[in-house]
């Protein structure tokens, strides 16, 4: 069961949960990934007790356009510069064979923006829009925020245009 709404640039598609099928796994191979290291940029920690933090959001987008990253964090949007994270993380002593509580590099935003949303919301999914000038914020509250990226580095939590639906939100694809 889907279904979706439209509003200019923005689509909503809402779907049902369902469980999946197995399907053929004689084939899958699974290798190890080892972590370099982690960049943390937030002293507190996600809400992550199963009731206020949910299991399908996006918390993360990246710009490759303009070379910035945004993270939605409970009511808060952090932004940072790429460049700016790499060279952090350059300038640390991070070794591969440390304990990795030690190979935690902790930066500073650029802008760390409080949005205004009623008290029981928080952030679900971050997204940007195709020309990634504009950040999309789903709330669990079921409303969708447009912000301008300018005015979220300047500090301004102001949103360009901001509506409600009626159906759970579980991805948000921008055009």
């Amino acid at each position: 069961m889907f279904s979706a709404v439209s509003d200019k640039n923005v689509a909503v598609e809402t779907a049902s949960t369902q469980n999946l099928i197995e399907g053929d796994t004689e084939n899958i191979q699974l290798r190890e990934i080892k972590k370099d290291y982690s960049l943390k940029i937030t002293k507190t920690k996600f809400d992550l007790d199963g009731n206020n933090t949910p299991y399908y959001g996006r918390y993360i987008a990246i710009s490759n356009k303009y070379g910035y990253t945004v993270v939605g964090k409970n009511k808060t949007l952090h932004l940072f510069f790429n460049r700016a994270a790499q060279d952090f993380l350059n300038s640390k002593p991070i070794l591969r064979n440390e304990d990795p509580s030690e190979s935690i590099a902790i930066l500073e935003p650029k802008s760390s923006v409080e949005l205004i949303i009623p008290e029981n919301s928080i952030i679900t999914h971050v997204s940007l829009m195709g020309s990634e000038d504009k950040i999309l914020v789903c709330l669990s509250n079921k409303s969708i925020i447009l912000f301008e990226t300018s005015e979220i580095q300047k500090g301004n939590s102001n949103p360009l245009k901001s509506f409600t639906i009626e159906n759970e939100i579980y991805d948000l694809a921008p055009n």
